[in-house]
């Protein structure tokens, strides 16, 4: 169990802290690996935290929360971020809320760029 409160696990469903209900979940974080070029989660609570599992190096905080992107939104960052198609092909590409991680670089993209892209225009530079 987990108090969102203190930031403590406990075994107990109130926190023996501040007396709130706790929730069953760790909270998690997500790193990026340079050598291994891998996001790794790992447990806000966990011993060897920001250290890699697979190679042992020190690894960089990205976020709370990450999301894998498929071939179709890679393509249209691609062309948003004037990038030639298929440019991130070989590339680690993640998203997190209007961030996107490129082989664990970040990169903000606003809605609005979303949202006023010319789709036609988008489509051309893939014909």
């Amino acid at each position: 169990m987990w108090c969102r409160n203190c930031n403590i696990e406990t075994n107990d469903t109130i926190c023996p802290v501040c007396s709130e209900t706790t929730v069953e979940d760790i909270p998690i974080e997500i790193y990026w690996c340079v050598h291994c070029k891998t996001p790794i989660i790992q447990n806000v609570t966990q011993a060897d935290k920001g250290i890699c599992p697979l190679c042992g190096e020190i690894i960089k905080y990205l976020s709370a929360d990450l999301r894998p992107v498929f071939p179709e939104e890679r393509l249209l960052l691609e062309l948003l971020l004037d990038k030639e198609p298929n440019e991130f092909i070989k590339k680690s590409v993640w998203a997190a809320n209007s961030r996107y991680y490129i082989d664990g670089k970040s990169i903000a993209i606003s809605s609005k760029t979303f949202q006023l892209a010319d789709a036609d225009s988008l489509s051309n530079k893939i014909s």
